[in-house]
């Protein structure tokens, strides 16, 4: 079994997450997960995933043949949708939301944020990325670099897609700030700029850290180590905000999940606080 790559390090977490409970369910001795130049981005950071993943029986390989396969499938699809289902059949590739998906296909495709995790699986999912995040801090500078983190804080995750408008749903970052406690130091993480931020939000005394600063994995280690962490609507920010709440510390996420349906959501983990976002129009 077969499980492609994609997106970024939040999404990324979710297909690992599926594979070990695929892995599990199926009862097999291994999954593979792959990547290829055709459907991702070959850099760093991918390497730095599939390198801080590898194991528990599930291998982590780039396999640009599997992604050329997939795009003539792909093709087949655009000139007819038949002609994609029947090949889609005929190779066992299932692709989420369209096809059903078994725990025997060749390739699976996806997300996978909407399917059911067993409880041992997530509990796996939450022992692998402590025992990750630990070593990459470890073997990092980071601490040496912001040693305001040795002590404690709280952080806020802003995403730059939240300051435009588009179907996932724009938040004003202010209206986290209403979550903030006032006696803890206030750190922001985001993939956008500092002065971008700044200019964006009501806070003078707080740390920005972006993607110059720091790395994926080192972003989800901050966000998650946080006393107090207030959620984006981002795939990082869930998984951050499950391993934080999982060590009881206070989480918040957005009560309303998707601008474009403007209401309550059931989310892929469960929080026990919420707050209600309020949107831009940009």
């Amino acid at each position: 079994m077969k499980i492609q790559s994609a997106g970024r390090l939040g999404n990324q977490l979710f297909i690992f997450a599926y594979a070990l409970d695929l892995k599990a369910k199926s009862k097999a001795k291994s999954v593979d997960i792959f990547a290829d130049k055709f459907h991702s981005e070959l850099n760093q950071d991918l390497i730095e995933t599939f390198e801080n993943l590898s194991g528990y029986g599930i291998n982590l390989e780039i396999k640009n043949y599997l992604g050329l396969i997939l795009k003539a499938t792909d093709k087949a699809s655009r000139i007819s949708l038949k002609l994609g289902k029947v090949l889609r059949r005929v190779l066992q590739i299932q692709i989420e939301g369209i096809d059903p998906l078994f725990d025997r296909a060749w390739i699976q495709r996806g997300y996978f944020q909407d399917q059911e995790l067993s409880s041992t699986s997530l509990e796996k999912m939450s022992k692998i990325l402590n025992l990750t995040l630990q070593r990459t801090v470890a073997n990092s500078d980071l601490l040496q670099r912001m040693p305001f983190l040795v002590g404690e804080y709280q952080a806020i995750h802003i995403r730059r897609t939240d300051f435009f408008s588009t179907k996932i749903g724009v938040i004003d970052p202010n209206s986290q700030l209403k979550c903030l406690q006032s006696n803890l130091k206030v750190v922001i993480c985001t993939d956008s700029s500092r002065d971008e931020v700044l200019r964006r939000i009501d806070v003078t005394d707080c740390e920005v850290i972006t993607p110059k600063e720091s790395t994926a994995w080192e972003t989800l280690a901050i966000l998650s180590g946080a006393q107090h962490l207030v959620m984006a609507n981002s795939t990082l920010s869930l998984w951050a905000g499950f391993l934080a709440s999982n060590s009881g510390k206070k989480v918040y996420a957005p009560a309303v999940w998707h601008k474009s349906t403007n209401s309550k959501e059931k989310l892929p983990f469960s929080f026990k606080e919420t707050y209600s976002p309020t949107f831009e129009n940009l």
